[in-house]
């Protein structure tokens, strides 16, 4: 979270394991939403465009296209740039139980980790 530091959650959140893995889960929405005026359709789409190349689908190519859009939303914030075609309402995690979120925050957290870095 030191990219995006104002999204700490107070102490309140640090009891037990349960609390910490959910207190991280919130952080990493709270995040996303903090960089979400600099996320990019554009780069999305390409990214959906080379990973599909590269032979992904499913929840894969939907973490990488995630990761890319992450990755450079962190790099133009750092920059103070606009999005070109800045991201839509999206409802892809919406109705997710707390199991299939973590899940799915794992499978993007590996994608950003093999994402280039901009």
């Amino acid at each position: 979270m030191q990219e995006v530091p104002e999204v700490r959650l107070g102490p309140q959140w640090r009891q037990g394991s349960d609390g910490r893995l959910h207190r991280r889960v919130v952080e990493i929405y709270d995040a996303r939403l903090a960089l979400r005026p600099y996320l990019d359709e554009r780069v999305g789409r390409q990214a959906r465009e080379r990973g599909a190349a590269a032979g992904l689908d499913g929840a894969a190519l939907d973490a990488m296209v995630e990761a890319a859009k992450l990755r450079a939303a962190l790099a133009a914030r750092r920059a103070g740039q606009e999005p070109a075609e800045p991201e839509q309402p999206s409802t892809a995690a919406a109705g997710l139980d707390e199991a299939a979120e973590i899940e799915w925050l794992a499978r993007v957290s590996t994608a950003f980790a093999a994402t280039p870095k901009s």
